[in-house]
């Protein structure tokens, strides 16, 4: 019978909280029996000289009775451990249904009887009267009265079926773990009840594609609910073990012909929970976690070929990782579990370069990414696994910081302890040079190149992935058409193929994005986190790999069709560039200490030579990189304003040459990026057509972002301290700025429509740096007239360095 409403109001929980705390006490003392006597009796029993009768009845009346001792122990931890979880669950029910009563109710100007039963407090039938039924607004009060009753009703509802829900589930927990012998204790089964749905759920994962629609949904709803329990996700992957964990999934997304809609929903949201199921399960920071021994042998079945038969009954397979690494895609996972996921998969291509290739030993006809969104089908895991470090910062710098740890096939690390157990002779300096290992400083083992492409040595992962003939292959499910097809359908095969060729690289430039910023390459938060040697050390490799040729080459947008092979990253190129737009616009400044970077220091400045120029300026080709790389100007050079702004008025408002001295220095290579910025635009929308206005000026809007990330290093703290305006005014008014100053419409333009908008976009940029230079003099509270001074010099000063970028973007034709 399901949980009244008086039966939660109403019960004594302070009677459960003794039961719980009397468990715990008999737990405690059980415990200590069972120690006792294994400890005591049983070793002694163990040690004496048993002889005839004694040895054959004795000896193991004594070890029945010490277990028993144990599973008493055992038994009473697990009760107390369900009632323990009862109460936390019926306490916060009686607490929200007590809010609701007390609180949400009359605030609706309803009443909660003692029933639960809800009625208006002063219905609007009676304290209007008769004749206030001919009221135009009559009706409207009563519909509002009806709707407030009916949500209370709902609210109400709610917690109580949340109450009889872990009602039902405690009871089960407890007929389970206390078993049907009254004679006999036994270990309990399950120590929560997240435990006892994990079972289920790893029962229903079992079956595979044999699932039913009804079954599929029910798995994936115990997975989205309990998706960050520890105690659910550990029972559940420990449960399946490794090689079901990968084999059911695989399983599910192979056949997948004639699905539902309903199924395929029910695929696409289980492929999510099961990676933050995974993510969870994975974290030893977690009291309960996954061993490093499931750990070892996952990657194991990672190396591993998985055989099936596609629906049509003609055989097929894949490798472990081509399915694991469609899981991986989501969740947040603990660098100590994905890093050496991502370096085993890439380190097994050293001897099977072509190991992942649809052709050779994949198939192009299935599709392990259900979820979709990037064109990929999934059968390439280093794209999986390069979406899986996107959303982990500390696993995504781990792999790209050029330490390359080795595993061996099965997945086992390849450390001095594994050399002493595998290698007759144990380890010794022939290792390193028989496996090409390293030692290092740290005492630890690790590779010291890679031989991947065609003997070609790379010196780590980053120059491995960034090569121009990595097997980035086109990934997206089905053949091409056959002779005789029709135009569109040529045109739709070869715009799947192109966007799922391009998902690698995307996923790379996400994986890199994460790994140099800290942040999962799709946080939208404002959060400007510091960056550390590392970081930096990798964000100096990436301007200079994609800033030099041949690298700029592979990131170059054309309208041919023949971009650069990684020209889909670009988009996180410019988050990127505006992550360390303080270092971009220092190096522009020749390295000047006047501005600080955000932590360490990425020394750019020893790129300004060239390849500093060339990476912004085909970065920004990209409209979304552009917005990027406009906002995060914009915010940057406010906040350098501000704090020369802060400066003068704290010296007296005294020294005003020093301080026009200060904005002239520091606006001209804020203007610099933005000159650049304008003229990648230009080549983009009048010469290489890659991209029209539309999307630029939509580019503007997603990047404002930055606005938030890069305004507030020396503005925030002067906030916290009193001294500055509310750092939220001074963001609001740089995203105007930069949508007013920035967004363009080139329709009706003449021949010489590119030079024109250069010349426009010098102004634009100075009256944005006007702007910049007036909100830093009003964010740090100087009056009218120098806050005028201040964004007259600002403007006067960007001339300069707009003309100075546009014309080192060199080898434009605006013609």
């Amino acid at each position: 019978m399901p949980l009244g409403f008086a039966d939660l109001h109403e019960v004594p929980l302070a009677k459960l909280k003794t039961a719980v705390d009397d468990w715990s006490t008999m737990a405690k003392d059980l415990k200590t029996l069972a120690r006792d006597a294994r400890d005591g009796m049983q070793t002694k029993s163990d040690k004496a000289r048993w002889a005839g009768v004694n040895a054959d009845v004795t000896r193991p009346f004594v070890a029945k009775t010490a277990k028993e001792f144990s599973d008493a122990a055992k038994a009473a931890e697990g009760v107390h451990g369900v009632l323990s979880e009862a109460y936390t669950h019926f306490k916060k029910c009686q607490d929200d249904l007590k809010k609701i009563v007390e609180h949400e109710a009359p605030a609706r100007k309803v009443t909660v009887a003692a029933d639960g039963t809800v009625r208006a407090t002063h219905p609007v039938s009676e304290s209007l009267g008769q004749n206030a039924r001919h009221d135009p607004d009559y009706q409207d009060l009563v519909r509002q009265e009806h709707s407030d009753i009916a949500y209370i009703e709902g609210r109400i509802k709610k917690v109580l079926d949340e109450a009889d829900q872990a009602d039902q589930d405690i009871a089960k927990a407890l007929r389970i773990d206390l078993g049907d012998d009254p004679n006999d204790f036994s270990a309990p089964k399950y120590e929560n009840t997240a435990e006892m749905h994990a079972a289920r759920a790893a029962d229903l994962a079992a079956k595979g594609d044999k699932m039913t629609d009804k079954e599929l949904k029910e798995l994936d709803g115990l997975l989205h609910e309990y998706r960050n329990s520890p105690d659910f996700t550990t029972r559940f992957y420990k449960d399946l073990g490794p090689k079901k964990s990968v084999e059911f999934y695989a399983d599910l997304t192979i056949h997948t012909d004639g699905d539902s809609k309903a199924r395929t929903d029910s695929l696409q949201a289980l492929q999510k929970d099961l990676g933050f199921a995974l993510a969870t399960a994975t974290d030893p920071d977690n009291p309960v976690h996954l061993s490093e021994k499931w750990q070892t042998q996952l990657r194991g079945v990672g190396a591993d070929v998985i055989n099936f038969r596609y629906d049509n009954g003609s055989p097929g397979t894949i490798y472990g990782y081509q399915a694991l690494s469609n899981i991986l895609r989501y969740g947040h996972y603990d660098r100590r579990f994905l890093t050496p996921i991502a370096e085993h998969a890439v380190q097994l291509q050293q001897d099977y370069a072509d190991i992942y290739k649809p052709g050779e030993y994949a198939e192009p006809l299935v599709n392990l990414n259900p979820a979709g969104g990037d064109g990929s089908a999934g059968t390439n895991p280093i794209t999986g696994i390069m979406e899986g470090l996107g959303h982990s910062p500390e696993a995504a710098k781990d792999f790209f910081d050029g330490k390359m740890t080795p595993y061996d096939l099965d997945g086992q690390k390849m450390d001095k302890a594994y050399f002493e157990r595998e290698r007759f002779g144990g380890y010794d300096d022939q290792v390193l040079k028989d496996f090409n290992l390293v030692e290092g400083s740290d005492g630890n083992l690790y590779l010291k190149n890679l031989h991947v492409l065609d003997g070609k040595s790379s010196k780590d992962y980053f120059d491995l992935l960034t090569d121009k003939d990595y097997p980035w292959f086109d990934d997206h499910k089905g053949f091409a058409p056959g002779p005789g097809a029709d135009g569109d359908a040529q045109d739709a095969w070869e715009k799947a193929a192109e966007k799922g060729k391009a998902s690698g690289p995307n996923a790379l430039g996400h994986a890199l994005e994460a790994a140099v910023s800290g942040r999962s390459y799709d946080d939208t938060s404002s959060t400007s986190l510091k960056h550390d040697a590392t970081q930096a050390h990798l964000m100096h490799r990436v301007v200079e790999k994609f800033g030099t040729s041949p690298g700029n080459d592979l990131i170059a947008l054309k309208s041919d069709g023949k971009s650069g092979p990684f020209a889909s990253m670009n988009d996180s190129l410019g988050n990127m560039t505006g992550e360390y737009m303080r270092d971009m616009q220092k190096a522009m400044l020749g390295g000047s200490s006047s501005i600080a970077t955000n932590g360490a220091d990425a020394d750019l400045s020893s790129l300004n030579d060239g390849p500093l120029l060339k990476f912004v300026g085909t970065v920004a080709h990209d409209p979304h990189a552009y917005g990027a790389i406009v906002n995060a100007q914009q915010a940057t050079t406010t906040d350098l304003f501000t704090g020369v702004a802060h400066d003068y008025g704290q010296g007296g408002h005294h020294d005003m040459t020093a301080a026009h001295q200060q904005i002239d220095k520091l606006a001209r290579p804020g203007a610099t990026i933005a000159g650049i910025a304008s003229a990648a635009r230009a080549e983009s929308v009048y010469i290489e057509k890659t991209g029209g206005d539309k999307a630029f000026n939509d580019g503007l809007s997603t990047g404002a972002k930055w606005a938030n990330r890069g305004f507030g290093l020396i503005s925030k703290p002067l906030e916290a301290t009193g001294v500055g305006a509310p750092v939220g005014w001074a963001v609001e008014d740089i995203q105007e700025s930069v949508v007013k100053h920035y967004t363009h419409d080139s329709a009706g333009e003449g021949k010489d429509a590119a030079y024109a908008y250069m010349e426009k976009q010098r102004e634009a940029t100075a009256e944005a740096m006007r702007d910049s230079a007036r909100t830093a003099a009003k964010d740090a509270g100087l009056p009218s007239g120098a806050q005028g001074d201040f964004a007259d010099t600002g403007y006067q000063s960007s001339n300069t360095g707009y003309d100075e970028g546009a014309n080192r973007k060199a080898g434009y034709s605006f013609s």
